[in-house]
């Protein structure tokens, strides 16, 4: 899987910015404008909006700011990517809790980054999640890794050994960072098959984390390894 130390790719991003107060609004267009290969197209305060203009402007990526009155990161998400939002989201947080941020990954999100992150690192994962990769902070990874070292080393196991040899070819897959289209074109398969691998392999892990199953495989070596014949 991919994080957020690739380098970034120069090509001019057209990017939509999503947040419920206007001050952070206003901030995070300075910031993202400074890079001049950035271009904000537009700036909403509310999830129909984001939706609309989404639709309308085809961002590369859609940046979402955290802190919705009555709303949390995972419903904010499930909303745009339910109304059609297709572009990644980068979603900017104060929260780096894991459940938080796998919660955030799960609904739709491809990139986590804490709001005292400092522009660098914005401009960074923006590039990075323009690429289609799943980006995290290294301080969001690093808590997320020590989250699953804590569940039980025999139950991954056990799951692990249970994988079918086509699940281990679309686990090994998930963990090089790809995506579901990208996974059936390397494997020769169609896009919905590879969902229901993927189905069955959160069935066995206990979870609905891509991202989780993903970080377990590449911790494992898995990143690598070639298809089964």
């Amino acid at each position: 899987m991919v994080f957020s130390n690739s380098p970034p790719t120069p090509r001019h991003l057209q990017i939509l910015i999503v947040c419920p107060y206007k001050l952070a609004l206003d901030g995070l267009k300075v910031l993202v404008e400074q890079e001049e290969d950035l271009h904000v197209i537009s700036m909403v305060s509310g999830v129909q909006e984001a939706i609309s203009a989404s639709s309308d402007l085809k961002p590369d990526v859609v940046l979402v700011g955290d802190g919705w009155p009555g709303l949390s990161c995972t419903a904010v998400i499930e909303r745009l990517r339910g109304g059609g939002v297709t572009a990644p989201i980068l979603f900017l947080s104060y929260d780096v809790e894991p459940e938080h941020v796998q919660l955030a990954l799960a609904a739709g999100a491809t990139g986590y980054l804490p709001l005292d992150a400092g522009q660098d690192e914005l401009l960074r994962m923006i590039t990075s999640v323009s690429q289609g990769e799943v980006s995290l902070h290294p301080v969001v990874l690093r808590a997320l890794l020590i989250h699953l070292e804590k569940k039980p080393a025999e139950a991954r196991d056990r799951a692990m050994e249970e994988l079918t040899p086509r699940e281990q070819d679309v686990l090994a897959c998930l963990a090089q960072g790809l995506s579901d289209r990208d996974i059936a074109q390397s494997l020769f398969i169609s896009v919905r098959t590879v969902q229901t691998h993927l189905a069955h392999i959160f069935d066995k892990f206990h979870t609905h984390s891509r991202t989780e199953v993903a970080l377990i495989a590449a911790r494992k070596g898995w990143s690598g390894q070639e298809p089964n014949p």
